[in-house]
């Protein structure tokens, strides 16, 4: 390859790695101001749960990621896991915030049944 085209890919990459880091931030910040007052009162109860089942990887999670007055790291990391980039087995952690979000749009739409996860992390590889 040559220095100009290995320039161009690397620029690319950066305005990529960027432009994730941007929509990362805008959704942590989206989720603490989306949330109405009258879903506060869901945050503060004892115990916060998520039900997850990928499409891709037929793998299911029901996990309690909030007990005991702080985010369980261990569920926090399945969660993790579930939302990985399958094609590369790659792992990033999500903001607990988006967690949360996710927690109380599935109180508010009475869910009874798991977040069918088509797409979570996405790897630069992929």
């Amino acid at each position: 390859m040559t220095p100009k085209l290995d320039q161009q890919q690397n620029q690319g990459l950066d305005a990529h790695t960027s432009r994730r880091r941007f929509l990362q931030i805008g959704f942590g910040a989206t989720a603490g101001l989306v949330m109405p007052n009258a879903f506060a009162n869901l945050l503060t109860q004892p115990e916060r749960k998520l039900s997850l089942l990928n499409l891709h990887t037929g793998e299911s999670l029901n996990a309690t990621y909030w007990a005991e007055g702080q985010y369980q790291t261990s569920e926090l990391q399945a969660i993790y896991r579930v939302l990985r980039d399958h094609r590369t087995g790659d792992v990033n952690e999500i903001d607990p915030n988006l967690v949360d979000l996710l927690n109380i749009l599935h109180h508010k739409m009475n869910g009874k049944q798991a977040f069918h996860v088509i797409s979570g992390y996405r790897s630069p590889k992929t």
